[in-house]
C-alpha cells in the first residue's frame, strides 16, 4: 500500500483539478516558493487491527494544510477539501480500499506567517489493501 498521503492527494486532484492547479500539493510540507499551495503530512493514527489472521486493516490520519495569501479564499479552498473527503467510503485507490474517511475536526486557522495564512484539517482513515 502506498502512504496514505499519496492517495488522499490522487482522490483531492482527480476531483477539484483547477481548484488544485492554483494550490498545488504537495506531500510532507508546504511549497517554500507558493504563497498558495496545499500540504497532505501522514500523522499518527490509530493502531492497525490485530487479528489471528493475516488481515491488514489500518486506521492511519492525514492532516492537511493549504497556504493561501488571501484569508477569505484558503478558508473555501480547505472547507471543499472537507467536503469532498469527509464520508467517502468503499472506494479503492491504488490497489487500497478506503472503507472510511472521516473529518476529525472541521477546518481551522493555525497561523498567519510572511503575510500568508495557513489553515489546517485531520482526518482519520479506515483502510486495507484490495
Amino acid at each position: 500500500m502506498n502512504a496514505t498521503s499519496i492517495d488522499i492527494k490522487d482522490m483531492i486532484e482527480a476531483e477539484s483539478a483547477s481548484a488544485s492547479a492554483s494550490y498545488p500539493i504537495s506531500i510532507g510540507g508546504l511549497i517554500e516558493d507558493r504563497s498558495d499551495c496545499t500540504s497532505i503530512v501522514d500523522v499518527p493514527g490509530g493502531p492497525p487491527q490485530l487479528t489471528m489472521d493475516v488481515a491488514q486493516y489500518e486506521f492511519p490520519s492525514v492532516q492537511i494544510k493549504v497556504r493561501s495569501a488571501d484569508y477569505e479564499e484558503g478558508w473555501a479552498y480547505i472547507s471543499s477539501i472537507k467536503d469532498l473527503l469527509h464520508g467517502r467510503a468503499n472506494e479503492t485507490w491504488n490497489n487500497t480500499l478506503y472503507t472510511l474517511i472521516y473529518c476529525a475536526n472541521g477546518p481551522g486557522f493555525l497561523v498567519r506567517e510572511n503575510q500568508r495564512n495557513i489553515f489546517v484539517l485531520n482526518f482519520n482513515i479506515q483502510r486495507r489493501p484490495e
